[in-house]
C-alpha cells in the first residue's frame, strides 16, 4: 500500500501497489500536512489534529470513500501550542515530529509528540530554520536539513520507567545513514 496527497489539499488516496487500484479515498475534512500508512491504518495530520482510519479488507469494493465520520480515532493537539505543524510520522505511527513555536516562546522548536494522545514528549530549541524533517526507519532518530544542505540530527531517548523522552543532538553531517535520499 501507498498513500498519496497533494500538499495543502484535503484528499488522501491509498493505492494497492500490486494492482495499481485505489483501495481507499479519504476526505479528512482538513488540509493535510503530514501522512502515514501502515498495514491496516492510515494516519492524517492537519494543523489542529491527527485522524486515523482503518483500511478496508482486501475483498472490500475498490475505491471505498470515507470521511471524518468514518475515522477510528481523532487526537486534538494541545491548544496551548500556538503553531504546531506536523512534519513527519514515525514508521510505527507512534510519534510525530513538528517544527513550530510553543506558547510563550519566540524561538522555533523541534518537538516529538505522541500520536495516540497528541501530547508533547520532548522538544528542543532550534537555532536556524530546518527543512525535510524525517524520522529514521527504526524510529530512533530525527534528521533535518538546513539552508546549507547540512543534516542535523537528534537521537530520541525514551526512558520507559520514568516516562521521560529526551532529544540528544547528534553530530552534523552531510549524509546521515539510513535517512537519505530526501
Amino acid at each position: 500500500m501507498a498513500a498519496f496527497t497533494r500538499r495543502e489539499e484535503n484528499t488522501v488516496t491509498v493505492v494497492d501497489l500490486q494492482s495499481g487500484d485505489p483501495r481507499l479515498v479519504v476526505d479528512p475534512g482538513m488540509e493535510v500536512v503530514c501522512l502515514g500508512v501502515t498495514g491496516s491504518t492510515v494516519v492524517v495530520a492537519g494543523k489542529e489534529k491527527i485522524v486515523t482510519w482503518d483500511l478496508p479488507a482486501r475483498n472490500h469494493a475498490l475505491d471505498a470513500r470515507v470521511d471524518i465520520n468514518d475515522s477510528i480515532r481523532t487526537i486534538m493537539f494541545d491548544p496551548s501550542q500556538e503553531s504546531i505543524l506536523p512534519s513527519a510520522i514515525s514508521p510505527d505511527l507512534s510519534l510525530f515530529v513538528i517544527d513550530g513555536y510553543t506558547a510563550g516562546s519566540h524561538s522555533k522548536n523541534l518537538g516529538i509528540y505522541d500520536v495516540s494522545t497528541g501530547a508533547c514528549l520532548a522538544f528542543t530549541a532550534l537555532s536556524e530554520s530546518l527543512e525535510s524533517l524525517r524520522i529514521t526507519p527504526d524510529g530512533r532518530e530525527v534528521w533535518a536539513v538546513d539552508d546549507d544542505s547540512s543534516a542535523h540530527g537528534w537521537k530520541i531517548i525514551e526512558d520507559r520507567e520514568s516516562g521521560i523522552t529526551k532529544l540528544e543532538p547528534l553530530e552534523t553531517t552531510m549524509s546521515p545513514p539510513g535517512v537519505f535520499p530526501w
